[in-house]
């Protein structure tokens, strides 16, 4: 075993060198399929973006999840954050990018419009009906005005708020920003006068012309744009290879650092790790193997989009069977969940009820779809924010 590389004064463990290369690897992986399956940009950021988070999420997860055991396993007297086991990084990573996925709501375009809190017409009326007025009638006034003023702060407030976060071209917009043509009208009025103010105008024309050029491209994006939401699937697709050549780089970084074997063997196979007498069954260089022939596997499905829709539920099926086989020569000490079985079969029992609950859900719209009926994915998630943006692109052109 090597669980240390020495390169001068440097000393470099070969478990944490190993996990670092596979996620590396299935970040790589990920915009490269990506970019083969021609994915779209706004998808392809946000589930990169969600892919990190869920990376994060899921190496404290995994670091949990082994506290707990050495927590359990040392009769709940002792708790300290150490060790990692790839059962709960996988699933605290997963939940954690189905939740980032559930939660995700797309940006769309809320214009800001002074006029439509503009009180004036309120106002002049309340003048005109005098203190003699309808007290019942001046009331509906005062409170009609009042809630216009109100409506104004809070409205710019929030424009505002957009604004400074950058938000101004697809946030809040207030359309006035976009119309230059007072500001060309005073330009061309002052004719040689003023050299000061023309330099002002000219300023604010190039600002608003800038503004509306931003304002009308980022309309145009979002109108082409669709919910990401209706990619999961796919991308759930991609991610399976993904996680497969994590976890197969990943458990050669076992093999390495010495840890994750089986029990004890005297077969031609056995291997002696240090502080061990007799070999044992080098299980993490089995699970090793068979994760990289899945990834091999799954990616050729991919590429050939032959079987469709497949990766995932080949994924969880296949590693929940194998696991649970695997940990008869592994020699799991972390005690049960349930009676008869280790921790990672009764999570392989999970993730397998997982898969048949996918199978079920491909065959069902499989079924469907040669019936002649639409894909079940197809439309979901869909909004208005097209309409809208349309409707605000109209608004801008005729300010």
């Amino acid at each position: 075993m090597y669980p240390v590389i020495r390169i001068g004064t440097w000393e470099i463990y070969t478990y944490g060198l190993f996990l670092a290369l596979g996620i590396l690897a299935a970040v790589v992986l990920f915009r490269v399929l990506c970019a083969k399956k021609k994915v779209a940009d706004n998808t392809y950021n946000f589930y990169a973006t969600a892919g990190i988070a869920a990376i994060a999420v899921g190496l404290f997860s995994a670091l949990l999840y082994q506290s707990v055991y050495n927590w359990i396993e040392s009769g709940f007297t002792d708790f300290e954050l150490k060790g990692v086991t790839f059962m709960g990084g996988l699933i605290g990573g997963v939940a954690a990018f189905v939740a980032l996925t559930l939660l995700w709501r797309r940006p769309y375009f809320k214009p800001f419009d002074a006029q439509k809190y503009d009180a004036a017409d309120e106002r002049a009326a309340l003048d005109a009906l005098g203190e003699g007025g309808d007290p019942a009638e001046r009331e509906a006034l005062r409170a009609a005005i009042a809630r216009k003023d109100n409506g104004l702060i809070w409205a710019q407030r929030r424009y505002a708020v957009s604004s400074f976060f950058h938000y101004k071209v697809f946030g809040w917009v207030d359309l006035a920003d976009l119309d230059s043509a007072a500001e060309s009208a005073e330009l061309a009025a002052l004719g040689e006068g003023d050299a000061e103010r023309k330099a002002e105008l000219t300023e604010e024309i190039k600002r608003k012309e800038l503004l509306r050029l931003r304002y009308e491209r980022r309309v145009k994006n979002l109108a082409a744009q669709k919910d990401v939401r209706k990619d999961f699937w796919e991308i759930a697709e991609i991610g399976a290879c993904c996680i497969l050549i994590a976890h197969a780089l990943g458990r050669i970084g076992c093999f390495l650092g010495g840890c994750c074997y089986g029990i004890e063997t005297d077969g031609v196979w056995g291997v002696q790790f240090p502080g061990h007498a007799h070999k044992v069954y080098p299980t993490n260089l089995f699970e090793s193997g068979f994760l990289f022939i899945m990834f091999a596997l799954t990616l050729a499905a991919l590429l050939a989009d032959k079987p469709k829709g497949c990766n995932l539920i080949a994924y969880a099926l296949s590693y929940a069977v194998f696991r649970f086989l695997l940990e008869y020569i592994r020699g799991d000490e972390r005690g049960a969940f349930i009676p008869g079985l280790t921790p990672s079969q009764f999570q392989s029992v999970l993730l397998f009820a997982v898969g048949v609950g996918l199978l079920i859900r491909k065959i069902l719209r499989d079924r469907r779809t040669a019936r002649g009926g639409s894909d079940p994915d197809a439309g979901r998630g869909g909004t208005a924010e097209p309409e809208l943006a349309e409707q605000s692109a109209a608004e801008a052109a005729k300010s």
